[in-house]
This record gives structure tokens, sequence and C-alpha cells, in this order.
């Protein structure tokens, strides 16, 4: 009965999922970390988690009046280390898609009824439909039940742009109005994302576009060791895109953090952060004058030099031309790039 919880009760189960060993691959792809050192049992954020859930349930216990106090209150919660998901490089990208289009062919380990050990060829399934999912997800940064909840009343495909204003849970099979941070957002779609949806723009109004509870989208890990690219959760291309755009992977150049920080929806700089992988990481660099270039730049101001913004990030001192000059005092006139 919940009456006679205590806190010897969650201790318990924490002693006991400690010794638990994972039963699916797709979990290890996930926290790939645990496992490099040889770790057979459920990773320590996992037990976190499953803690977690214990302890909100206690809460719940307690505010609706089933017990006098909290049953839980007090326990600690075991320490986790930083466990970062992988990402795809952008060759894993470039490889996962030419198998798809090469017509996502994998072999698998099959005996015959007459004991012969061979590995039998296989097709993948709806590979097109899965290669959009995927592309869709590199290309937006959205997260995955967010994808399944889009609508095209969601799109606006004249001015390009993508609003982000619910998540589809797979757990709980519903939809939900609101996001993972309770905030809608808009995304600008590129060209990849358009193609997409252009396919997608006849579909009925309230229907969803895409179909994420697919098996290869839910065992994704097991979907890269197919195609013999990195194998990664399918939240890790949520990862891969966000650490393209603040490392300008595939673009002009790197994008401003605050606006990676807009895309991926994050209430929290730091969040962003943890998706923003460091390695090989440009651009960061301060680009901010010194003391000695500030002055001499107020100096050729003084002068009524007149520049524009492009040439003053620059440095460039071709252009300069004299600003007109009212009474004894000079005034700079600043031109528009």
């Amino acid at each position: 009965p919940v009456t006679d919880l205590v806190i010897q009760d969650i201790e318990e189960v924490a002693r006991t999922i400690a010794l638990k060993r994972p039963e699916t691959r797709s979990y290890r792809a996930v926290r790939r970390d645990e496992l490099t050192d040889g770790n057979p049992y459920l990773s320590r954020a996992y037990q976190r988690e499953i803690l977690t859930t214990l302890c909100m349930f206690g809460r719940w216990v307690f505010e609706r009046g089933y017990t006098n106090t909290q049953p839980f209150k007090g326990f600690r919660m075991p320490e986790v280390p930083e466990q970062p998901y992988d990402y795809w490089r952008p060759e894993d990208e470039d490889k996962f898609f030419d198998w798809i289009e090469a017509g996502a062919v994998y072999y698998q380990p099959h005996t015959s009824r007459d004991g012969k050990s061979y590995n039998r060829r296989w097709v993948m399934r709806d590979r097109l439909e899965i290669a959009e999912l995927v592309l869709f997800a590199l290309r937006s940064g959205m997260r995955l039940g967010e994808i399944g909840y889009l609508r095209m009343e969601d799109v606006n495909l004249e001015e390009g742009w993508i609003h982000v204003r619910g998540s589809y849970s797979s757990k709980e099979g519903v939809q939900k109005h609101t996001t993972k941070s309770g905030k809608a957002r808009y995304i600008e779609m590129n060209e990849d994302v358009r193609n997409i949806l252009m396919r997608y723009r006849d579909r009925p109004k309230g229907e969803p576009i895409f179909n994420i509870r697919r098996n290869r989208i839910k065992m994704f890990g097991e979907t890269c060791r197919m195609a013999g690219v990195r194998e990664i959760h399918f939240h890790g291309l949520r990862h891969t895109c966000l650490t393209n755009l603040a490392n300008g992977y595939g673009m002009p150049e790197p994008l401003n953090i605050l606006k990676v920080q807009a895309i991926a929806g994050h209430s929290d700089l730091k969040t962003t952060m943890r998706y923003v992988h460091s390695e090989g990481i440009r651009g960061t660099s301060s680009k901010q004058w010194s003391r000695e270039e500030r002055r001499r730049r107020s100096e050729a101001a003084d002068d009524g030099c007149e520049r524009s913004p492009a040439a003053l990030r620059s440095g460039d001192d071709s252009g300069v031309g004299t600003a007109p000059r009212t009474g004894s005092k000079t005034k700079l006139r600043l031109v528009r790039d």
C-alpha cells in the first residue's frame, strides 16, 4: 500500500537496479561511453531516470493526501557523470544516404534447413520514408516528437518557415499541444526541408505529415549498423544538426550560438552547449578590436573620415572619404551595408 511507503523502499530499488543488465542494444548505442570500460550494467544515468520517476510518484502520493509526509524525502540520487550523445560526422551522413540510394541492402546471418550458415540478403522496407525522416531531422534540428506532431497548417511554404508548437509522445501515444520547453518557436527551412514538405503539401488538414512509429526509427541504432555508419540514437541527429550549425559544417560560416539556441528551442544556453560538440569547432576566437585599434579608429572618426561598417570591421582604409563638416565639429555619417 502507498500508505506504507518509506525511504528504505526506494533505497532497496536503487540497490536492485544497480545490478540490472541492459537487455537491448539500442540502449547501449545511446550510452556508448558506459560500455567502453566493459561495464555490463545499466548506466547510472538510466538508474537515475528510474529513481526520479519513483520520487515523482512519492510526491504525487503526498500531495493527494495518501500520506502525511513525503515517503522518499531526503533520498540522495546517485551521482551521474556527463554522458554526451554521439553524433554523425559529415562522412557518416553521406555514407548513410548513399546506402539508401543504392537500395538499402543489408545482410544477416541465416541458417538453412540442412544446417548450413550463410549471410542472407535483405532490403530495408520504407527506405525512402526513413531517409526523409532522417534528412528532415538533420536539417531542422527538431525533436522526434516534434516531427511526429507536425501538420501542414504549421508550415508556410511561401515564406519558408515551420511553426513548432507541439509534440507526439510515443510512450503515452498522445499528441501534446506544447513542446518540451513549453514554448513554441519558428524555424526557417532550408532547401532539403522545403523539398520534403513540398511532397506533402496536399496532406489533409489535421493529419500528421510524418509517421514516426516505424521500426527502423525506433531501432535507429540497428538501422545505422545495417548501413555501416556510426551507430547513434535518433536523438543523435539533433545533436548532429546543432553541432553542424555551430561549427559551420556544410555552411559558408558557423551560426551564432544564440541563433543555434533559438533553433533548438532551449530556454538555457547551457543546454544548447551540451548539444554542440567541440570537436574541430571554429570561429570562437575573439574578434574584438584592441585598445590601440579602437583609438586609431576614433581618431579617424575625428578627422571626418567616412567608412561603411564592413570597412570598419575589416580595417580596410580604402574608400575613405571626407565627411561633411558643420562648424568646428566633425560628424561621422555611417553608411549601411
